[in-house]
């Protein structure tokens, strides 16, 4: 059950983070993870950092190398970092464009990408009916207790014979004027930016035990170094130089 669930929600979409030093570039990270209690590790977890700079957008994704294997790229399952080196790989298009051009030190034949492929395959189209389910009346709404801004919606099924599900959604008003987004008809509809939704998943197991999994997908502000910054900025200005404009 829990396997099928979350094939569908990465088929159907992702915590992203936007700051930034200078005016004209615009940063996020966004994350997703699958976490099981009873195991205490993530099973799978995903950080992309996009950027914007003008009439571009920039995709930063990662590559784990151990001694023993190399990792799929943008996905640590259960990775021990003390043992393993990152190594970023930089996707920029012009907006608009179906292809784009990648900028890294992996060993790669082909320096262009296909946008939608590659969006589609790194699980980066968001807006998608995932994010869009009609759930009705939220089972649990915290607010603001101040502004009375929705802060939080609950909203709680019954499995039968099998546990429950509870799937969160997170506002956060402060957000609203940061490019990306995971639902622009919520963030309309409460005037706001929807940041995080979680689903939690509990069972009963045949041995009578309790199973607890969780899985989220997220925005949050990101935290750049002037060095972030630089390599963020010398990579669209390479790729702006080599005539993809």
């Amino acid at each position: 059950m829990w396997s099928k669930l979350i094939l569908f929600l990465l088929l159907s979409a992702c915590s992203l983070t936007e700051n930034s030093i200078d005016a004209k570039l615009s940063v996020v990270d966004y994350t997703s993870y699958h976490f099981t209690k009873e195991k205490a590790f993530f099973e799978m977890k995903q950080e992309v950092r996009i950027a914007y700079y003008k009439n571009y957008t920039l995709y930063r994704t990662m590559t784990l190398y151990d001694a023993d294997r190399v990792g799929e790229s943008n996905y640590d399952i259960s990775v021990d970092e003390k043992t393993t080196t990152k190594i970023y790989s930089y996707y920029v298009i012009k907006n608009g464009s179906t292809e784009g051009k990648i900028y890294t030190t992996l060993p790669i034949k082909k320096k262009t990408f296909q946008v939608e492929k590659f969006l589609s395959e790194e699980n980066l189209k968001f807006n998608t009916p995932f994010f869009n389910l009609k759930l009705g009346k939220p089972t649990f709404i915290e607010r603001d207790g101040k502004t009375n801004e929705v802060k939080i919606e609950k909203y709680a099924f019954k499995l039968d014979n099998e546990g429950n599900d509870s799937l969160y959604r997170y506002y956060d008003k402060s957000l609203v004027n940061i490019k990306f987004c995971l639902s622009s008809e919520l963030d309309k509809k409460l005037e706001s930016k929807l940041w995080k939704v979680g689903i939690i998943y509990n069972r009963i197991s045949k041995e009578n035990q309790k199973v607890r999994r969780e899985a989220y997908w997220k925005i949050e502000k990101a935290k750049l170094t002037p060095m972030d910054e630089k390599s963020l900025i010398d990579n669209f200005n390479r790729f702006i130089s080599e005539d993809y404009k």
